[in-house]
Formats: C-alpha cells, sequence, structure tokens
C-alpha cells in the first residue's frame, strides 16, 4: 500500500490526476480508514462538492486532522449552494465497489447543484450587463443635459452680448452706468470712513457734533461741505443717506417686475374673466398714482422702514401701469407663430408662460424697474421733506432739516439744501438714462431712430 501511495503522489505531480485517482479509490477500497489516502483525493476531485465530501471523510476518521478543518471551512465560504450532510459508514467500502458508486448521490446532487450554479452565473451575468447598461444610460443622460446646459449658456452669454452692444451704443445709458457707480461707492465708502477716518462722536451722520466749530459752519478742510444747525456732518449725512435709497429702489424695482410681469403673463394667455379682473384691478390703481399713494400711507403710518416702503410702492407700481404696459407686450407676443406652434405641438401652458412669454417680456420689465426706482425715490424724499417720517436719514429729511432749521436760525443752510437735492435728482436721472437704453433693447424700432 505505501509503495501505491508513493506512486499515486508522484502522478499527482506530475499532474496526471486521472491515474492517481484510480489508485487512490483501490487504497480507499481496501484500507477505508486511510486517512492520508482521503486526504490526498481531494487533490484529484472533479468539483468542490466532491472536495467537500472527502475532507468531510477525513474528519470522521480523525477530528483533530487541522487540515480537513481549514480546507471544509474555505470550501464552505466559496461555495455558493451549500452541500447537505452526508453521513458517511465504514461498512460503505467494505465491498469491491469503485468510489464513483459509492458517492453516486453526491454525484447527483453535484450535477444539479452545478445546473443551479450555472443558472445563478447567468444571471449575474444578465444583471452585470443591464447594471452597465443602465450606467450608460444615465452617463449617456448626464451627457445630453451637461450639453444642453451649455448650449444654453452660450445662447444666454450671446444673448448678454447682443444686448450690451446695443446698450453701449447709446451714450446717455452709459452715463447713467457711472453715475449709478458712483453712489455705489459713497454707499460703500461711508461705514469704512466711520470705521477707519471719521471719528463716531463727530462725523456720526445722526448724532455727531464739533465742539471746534461755530454750527451751522460753511464748507472747511475738516468739514468738506461744513456741518448743519444741529452740529452734524453735511458730507457724512449725504453719504449716509445713500444706503437707504438704493434699499426702496431696489426693492420697488424687484416687487413691480415681479407683480407686473405675473399680472401681465396670467391676463395674456388666459383671458377671459382673469383678463377681466386683472384689468379692472389695473384701471383702480393707475388713477390712483403711487408717489400720492405713498404719501398717504406715511401719513397713516409714520414709521415705516426703507423695506417696507419699497415693497408697497412696488406692489402700487406693479398692479397699475407696469401691469398695463406689460399686457399689452405679452399679448403680442402670445400672437406670434412660435407660440402657435408650441400649442398645436402640445406645449402645456407651464412651457408657453416659461419658454416664450417670460423671455421677451424681461427688457421691458427691467426698464420699468428703473423707472420703478425713480417714483419710490422721490416718493420716499417726499414724505419725509413734508416731516411726515423722520425713522431713517435720507435725503428728504435733510432738505426739510435745512429749511426747517433754517426757519429758527434766521437763514436757509444752503450747504445743507444744495447736496441732497442735487444728489436726489441725480440718482433719479441714472435710473432714467439707464432705462432708456435698456428701452432700446426691449423695443428695435427705437434703434433705427
Amino acid at each position: 500500500m505505501e509503495n501505491q501511495m508513493h506512486k499515486a503522489i508522484q502522478l499527482i505531480k506530475r499532474y496526471q490526476y486521472s491515474e492517481a485517482r484510480k489508485l487512490l479509490t483501490e487504497i480507499i477500497q481496501n484500507e477505508p480508514k486511510n486517512e492520508k489516502a482521503w486526504l490526498w483525493l481531494t487533490q484529484v476531485a472533479k468539483n468542490d462538492r466532491e472536495r467537500l465530501i472527502f475532507l468531510k471523510r477525513v474528519l470522521h476518521i480523525n477530528p483533530g486532522n487541522e487540515l480537513a478543518q481549514r480546507g471544509i471551512e474555505i470550501l464552505q465560504k466559496r461555495m455558493v449552494v451549500e452541500t447537505p450532510e452526508i453521513p458517511f459508514k465504514p461498512t460503505e467500502f467494505s465491498g469491491e465497489k469503485p468510489l464513483i458508486e459509492v458517492s453516486r448521490q453526491p454525484a447527483e446532487f453535484t450535477q444539479r447543484a452545478d445546473k443551479e450554479k450555472s443558472k445563478e452565473v447567468l444571471v449575474s451575468k444578465i444583471i452585470s450587463k443591464q447594471s452597465d447598461f443602465d450606467s450608460q444610460m444615465k452617463e449617456g443622460v448626464f451627457r445630453i443635459r451637461f450639453k444642453r446646459i451649455k448650449i444654453h449658456l452660450k445662447l444666454t452669454w450671446k444673448r448678454l452680448k447682443n444686448s450690451w452692444n446695443v446698450f453701449s451704443q447709446n451714450r446717455l445709458a452709459l452715463i447713467g452706468v457711472i453715475l449709478l457707480i458712483i453712489y455705489s461707492l459713497m454707499a460703500i465708502a461711508h461705514p469704512i470712513l466711520i470705521k477707519t477716518v471719521w471719528p463716531r462722536g463727530i462725523y456720526d451722520p445722526v448724532t455727531g457734533f464739533d465742539l471746534n466749530v461755530i454750527n451751522p459752519s460753511p464748507p472747511t478742510s475738516a468739514h468738506l461741505l461744513g456741518t448743519d444747525g444741529l452740529g452734524r456732518d453735511v458730507l457724512s449725512m449725504l453719504l449716509a443717506a445713500t444706503t437707504p435709497a438704493f434699499i426702496i429702489g431696489l426693492t420697488a424695482a424687484i416687487v413691480t417686475a415681479v407683480i407686473g410681469i405675473f399680472v401681465a403673463v396670467l391676463s395674456a394667455y388666459f383671458g377671459g374673466w382673469v383678463d377681466g379682473i386683472f384689468s379692472r384691478i389695473s384701471d383702480a390703481f393707475l388713477l390712483l398714482p403711487a408717489p400720492l399713494f405713498m404719501i398717504i400711507i406715511g401719513v397713516a403710518f409714520n414709521e415705516l422702514k426703507p423695506v417696507t416702503l419699497g415693497v408697497l410702492f412696488g406692489l402700487i407700481s406693479g398692479l397699475g401701469g407696469a401691469a398695463i404696459t406689460l399686457r399689452a407686450y405679452a399679448l403680442t407676443v402670445m400672437a406670434k407663430p412660435f407660440v402657435e406652434a408650441t400649442k398645436i405641438a402640445g406645449g402645456s401652458a407651464f412651457q408657453i408662460i416659461r419658454r416664450h412669454l417670460i423671455p421677451h417680456m424681461i427688457p421691458l420689465a427691467a426698464t420699468l424697474m428703473m423707472i420703478s426706482v425713480i417714483g419710490a425715490v422721490v416718493a420716499d424724499a417726499f414724505i419725509s421733506y413734508f416731516g411726515i417720517t423722520r425713522l431713517y436719514l435720507n435725503w428728504g429729511t435733510m432738505i426739510y432739516t435745512s429749511q426747517a432749521y433754517g426757519s429758527i436760525f434766521g437763514n436757509i443752510e444752503w450747504n445743507v439744501l444744495i447736496p441732497p437735492s442735487i444728489a436726489l435728482s441725480m440718482f433719479a436721472t441714472s435710473f432714467y438714462l439707464i432705462s432708456r437704453g435698456l428701452h432700446e433693447i426691449a423695443d428695435p424700432k427705437l434703434r433705427m431712430r
């Protein structure tokens, strides 16, 4: 037996597995408890399930065999279908039956398990191919969306470039932009000067007072525009009043555009009773001018903040003249052939409004925004000039105080009256000039003049 075992081992080392299997089978038929033969038989097993059977036989003979224990543990983790326990009896190998007949039941089970395993492999391949296809589809959709975004950005940039070319040809509009930049620098400069250069006790626009001059004082090197009757620096007051003007103007402009576009779009697209209701509302607000309405509001509520005043003015202006103007333009857009083509193609109301109506109305809405800024700032100045509200400092408040304290001191403080008047006028002028340039963008007919 030792010679046969040695010969079988040599055959295994020379990769002659079939001959080695025959020799090992003869050995275990003669010696069913030959642990070494069963262990070497695992090297020539046809598959993992047969190898697992041989290793379990080794453990049946010698439960302390570490090689068999480790082999069984590895095989059980690697196998997809776990092989059921198969009892081993010493009498099974007492006859002259070959090994293949002894393990007939495990072989049949192995074939069935192999078929199941092949099915699972096929299913896993199909799933992997499907996942690859899904990932490719997602990647393709992402690329398409990215290309669309890229195209939209290019078109938007091209439109902005063309609009700027039209706008830049209007010299008055460029002057308005320059003036607006100057006012922006004024609003930015004041808090910086207060924190770095100007002592707050002297140059604070509300509580500042200079003990070294006789108030009111004319312009000096320390006070470039002089001081008012309360000892406050006029230049500091002028710069500080720029920020509330911007807040009121921009708030009113945004609210005007949003309300005006909303009303115009609904009226032009749906028409009928919707158009009738909004038309009556617009006519009612058109009869009551926004500046006059703001004065009435200021009398009733004399402690309104800049944002609140801007929202109120934008609401009145948006429901009034802005809504009427934008509605008329929206009706012309609705009559265009591309809108009819979109309807025939099955485009929804949201698509028509988002892709056609609103983009065409933005230039005209921007023009109305600039006009709304002028009205809001002037209305706020009038409210403060009449002394209705002095909750915050603005140019109207400066004009009011120059005349109020002028009557007390016996003469009008011209250094306090003239700068805010010029600032208010030029601020309104800057937005008006910008609106001229935007109007040319909205109406191509004006470019031919």
